[in-house]
């Protein structure tokens, strides 16, 4: 159940954002806080938003700045109910995002497959945050179509800022100079097993395998991301499927190495199960690499018509994708790459998160 949407206690006053200050409570460890680019966003959204930005990764954190006036920004709805409630007693106001995955098709844990702790915390912060920020129509239609929720809104993710530097020219330019011949499919992950099959990842190397035996011999794979659990089995299926001589693992990336394998690739591929939003899906059209994804979680609203939507997770549905691109001109495909482009930077640019926080958090008491 839905509860309505913005509430300003009978009328509108505007509060200026910049004479408040702001706690940033993001409950998990510092090094996990920069390397994931989501929480950095909201960072510098907030660090714009308001005048003092106090981040906090522990409840008792909090308790050092219990003697003003603040508004509460959190991450995860779970792991943030001790600061929802100290929030809601002491009058602070308090936003909280993140992901709840109440459906996942890939068999993995989800909302109704958890701890009964874990969704009723989920219940509670639901119900007592001022307002409770989605990061998708999709997240925001799941939730509130099950569960009873406090003002939802939806703000999409963004880009960094400084991705707003880069310049289309430029993106086409670096892609003209650093393909190969044959087709380069781009995949990128945390390599843990959970997350290769929440992502499709062993159907989809069948369907490259046939695609390399069927049609293109020259084409590759690169298999990037965070090291972790899944990197035996990736090694042992690539060796089942006898494409050892097209697949590349390249491991715990800089942001510059990620930067230019998006600039060189043709596709970015991930025929996810469940995504709260489609990070990478975004980052890699923001370098003008069209996206592969499919119709389950919220993909699609990033994609577009810009990429490919793919309704069933399966072989020869991923595999008819790749033909597609396979037989595209070069004047299609730059096409392809300028629309991703444009879609990203035009619609989930920082400026426009920006903006509507803003609004937000000015208008509603």
């Amino acid at each position: 159940m839905q509860r309505s949407n913005l509430q300003f206690n009978g009328q509108l006053n505007p509060v200026s954002t910049r004479s408040r200050s702001v706690i940033y409570f993001v409950p998990v460890k510092p090094e996990f806080f920069t390397k994931w680019e989501y929480y950095r966003c909201d960072l510098e959204m907030l660090k714009l938003a308001y005048n003092d930005v106090h981040v906090c990764h522990k409840f008792f954190e909090v308790f050092k700045f219990l003697f003003a006036k603040h508004d509460v920004f959190c991450w995860w709805w779970h792991l943030s109910v001790p600061v929802i409630v100290l929030s809601r007693m002491l009058g602070w106001r308090v936003f909280c995002t993140g992901a709840i995955h109440m459906f996942d098709c890939s068999g993995a844990k989800d909302f109704y497959s958890k701890s009964l702790i874990y969704r009723l915390l989920i219940r509670t912060a639901l119900h007592l945050n001022n307002i409770n920020l989605f990061i998708s129509h999709d997240q925001q239609l799941s939730v509130t179509s099950h569960l009873s929720t406090n003002c939802p809104i939806t703000i999409h993710s963004s880009l960094l800022p400084d991705k707003a530097s880069m310049l289309m020219d430029q993106v086409i330019e670096q892609y003209k100079k650093e393909r190969s011949s044959g087709l380069k499919f781009l995949f990128l992950c945390w390599l843990t097993y959970e997350q290769l099959r929440r992502k499709g990842f062993f159907i989809l190397l069948e369907a490259f395998s046939r695609f390399v035996h069927q049609t293109d011999s020259t084409a590759k794979l690169i298999i990037a991301g965070r090291s972790g659990d899944g990197l035996a089995i990736i090694r042992s299926t690539v060796a089942q499927l006898d494409i050892d001589a097209n697949v590349e693992l390249r491991l715990d990336l800089t942001d510059s190495e990620k930067s230019s394998l998006y600039c060189e690739s043709d596709l970015f591929i991930s025929p996810s199960y469940m995504e709260g939003f489609g990070n990478a899906s975004l980052e890699s059209m923001s370098h003008g690499l069209p996206a592969v994804v499919t119709r389950y979680g919220a993909s699609h609203e990033v994609v577009g018509e810009t990429g490919y939507i793919i309704n069933n997770i399966d072989v020869d549905s991923i595999n008819s994708v790749l033909q597609r691109y396979f037989n595209l001109g070069q004047t299609a495909r730059l096409s392809m790459r300028m629309a991703a482009f444009r879609r990203a930077h035009d619609l989930f640019g920082f400026n426009t998160r920006l903006t509507k926080f803003e609004a937000l958090v000015s208008g509603c008491n």
